[in-house]
């Protein structure tokens, strides 16, 4: 073959070559916008957050409250944070949510009930003061938006921002929701992971809240 006719091949190839690739980042580009949450927030569920004491690099403590038009319902949350450790993206660590005294929880388990796709709020199961549950730690560093990665339908890494983001197991597992708290903006959220997951996530908040 002659050396012309290799070089335009080799041309032609590389041409292809940048062509399918552009075709796949948009292909995930456009996937990652299909996955964001629905604009209306319809699955998740805001508060706000005051940090309660300093704050630690593997330790955070908030007061977190839900608003409603006619009430307020105040619980905390504190994070164990964990770092990731290669190979894995994720880290395990845990959270625990604890009972404030006359808090009045009706109003918040209604709306997250709603929020995790239920019809009704369940029953929920013997109380607590405090629930100590499992999570996967996705990202600490994040910000709302489409990216290049997206963590819970919502985040990514690229820009980094402020958002901690996390999966938080409960009854060993039957449960899952996803949290994010946002130290400086001090908001935080609560964001549906599946639907098969969401009564017992509300059942075990109720023993809580």
């Amino acid at each position: 073959m002659e050396p012309r006719l290799v070089l335009g091949v080799l041309a032609g190839l590389a041409a292809v070559a940048v062509f399918v690739g552009a075709l796949r980042y948009k292909a995930r580009f456009d996937a990652a916008k299909r996955a964001l949450r629905p604009a209306d927030g319809s699955d998740i569920l805001q508060f706000d957050i005051e940090p309660k004491g300093a704050i630690e690099t593997t330790r955070q403590v908030w007061t977190a409250r839900y608003r409603s038009p006619s009430d307020v319902t105040e619980f905390e949350i504190e994070l164990q944070i964990a770092e990731p450790v290669a190979p894995s993206p994720f880290a395990q660590g845990a959270v625990i949510f604890r009972r404030r005294a006359r808090s009045t929880p009706g109003i918040l388990l209604r709306d997250l009930s709603r929020r995790l796709g239920l019809r009704a709020t369940p029953a929920a199961g013997p109380p607590v003061d405090e629930l100590r549950c499992d999570m996967s730690f996705m990202g600490s560093r994040l910000t709302r938006g489409a990216g290049p990665d997206m963590v819970a339908g919502s985040f990514t890494s690229s820009p980094p921002g402020d958002w901690i983001v996390g999966k938080v197991f409960f009854a060993d597992g039957e449960g899952e929701v996803f949290l994010a708290v946002n130290p400086v903006e001090r908001r935080g959220e609560f964001l549906a992971k599946d639907p098969e997951f969401s009564e017992h996530v509300v059942r075990e908040f109720g023993r809580v809240f």
